[in-house]
């Protein structure tokens, strides 16, 4: 039914393929691997599949498990603001530092040209 190839990278147990995203045809063929990993972490995790609406099966996680209990917005949406409060933090940091490597470097170019004389 398959081709070789397509069939030798699915994930399979005695009932066929356990994560839709690894089946030929799939709809989501063409997107990294990395995208593809998180968004099965967070399907696992989180027990949702679908980003707006909530899918009948998970697409990046084993469709054994049963029905998704929501879809994945919510879910998503935490995971970003936590992430987005550490990069803002790490940001506003870099920002500082480098405000103040600045003011220093002019005040050493405007302070060192003072010459003297003994």
């Amino acid at each position: 039914v398959y081709k070789r190839q397509a069939y030798a990278t699915m994930v399979r147990n005695a009932n066929g393929a356990t994560v839709i995203a690894n089946c030929p045809n799939n709809p989501v063929s063409g997107v990294k691997n990395s995208l593809l990993s998180f968004l099965g972490w967070l399907e696992e995790k989180k027990d949702c599949s679908g980003i707006c609406t909530q899918q009948p099966y998970y697409y990046f996680s084993d469709v054994n498990r049963g029905v998704p209990g929501k879809a994945c917005k919510d879910p998503l949406l935490d995971y970003l603001d936590k992430w987005y409060i550490g990069a803002y933090v790490v940001t506003i940091i870099a920002g500082v530092v480098t405000f103040l490597g600045t003011i220093s470097s002019l005040l050493y170019i405007c302070l060192g040209t003072v010459s003297y004389t003994h």
